[in-house]
């Protein structure tokens, strides 16, 4: 929410609850001592609003600045996402986030997650409860906001996610663990083809769209993109595959 907005919300809102609470009181000094307490309150809850986007931008910024950093030291490409991830589910929010690549096939293989509604929805699409995402757009797998962000290398977010039929494969299992709204941040390499996908899930609608997020997805695929160019080579290794190597 734009600040400004949210100051002119704040004086709308205490216009018309003054003229209603005025309409109620018979005295003056009823309405003038009933006006100053409402003044006094919406003040302090709007510095503290104020407070806390002034916070938020702190945080953003500094997570922006952590990415960098990130992405310039990481020594490979598992490093690479679970280090990203880490640092954009910490943001105001909490997002659960997925780090993908295609297969040979056009199947989307989950390498790496941040978030436990994250982890069940990746092992609710490796058991076959929900379709895994494919880049197939003949596919109602490859349909959805994930397969034509694939297609076309632009971020794309659903902003009400029960509500998006293209989601319609997913809705059952996305719905229990909470998703309101989800973004794909297509990565794409020199010659214009994506060869890797972040995809965010938020409890929250719109969470993707807004202007303070869209500016930092922008920024994380744009030094991504480049972080990945390092690592262009590596093989797709399923998240389930990884883990049997850890064993």
């Amino acid at each position: 929410v734009d600040v400004l907005w949210l100051i002119e919300a704040y004086h709308l809102y205490e216009s018309h609850l003054r003229g209603f609470v005025c309409s109620q009181l018979s005295t003056c000094a009823q309405r003038e001592s009933s006006c100053h307490v409402i003044n006094q309150r919406l003040q302090r809850d709007l510095q503290y609003q104020v407070g806390v986007y002034r916070d938020i931008e702190m945080q953003v910024s500094a997570a922006i600045t952590e990415i960098d950093e990130h992405v310039f030291q990481a020594m490979n490409l598992p490093d690479l996402a679970r280090g990203a991830m880490h640092i954009i589910g910490g943001l105001p929010g909490k997002p659960n986030l997925l780090f993908a690549r295609a297969d040979a096939e056009g199947s989307i293989q989950i390498e790496a997650t941040h978030g436990a509604q994250a982890e069940q929805s990746h092992q609710a699409m490796a058991s076959g409860q929900v379709p895994r995402i494919s880049t197939n757009p003949e596919l109602p797998a490859g349909q959805g906001p994930a397969g034509e962000s694939w297609r076309t290398g632009r971020i794309i977010a659903a902003d009400a996610w029960a509500l998006d039929e293209a989601i319609s494969p997913w809705h059952a299992v996305g719905t229990s663990l909470g998703f309101r709204s989800s973004v794909s941040v297509p990565l794409v390499d020199s010659r214009e083809n994506t060869i890797a996908m972040l995809t965010g899930y938020s409890n929250w609608p719109g969470y993707f769209s807004t202007p303070r997020m869209r500016g930092v997805l922008t920024h994380v695929q744009y030094v991504l993109e480049h972080g990945m160019q390092r690592f262009s080579h590596a093989r797709v290794v399923p998240f389930a595959e990884q883990l049997r190597y850890r064993m």
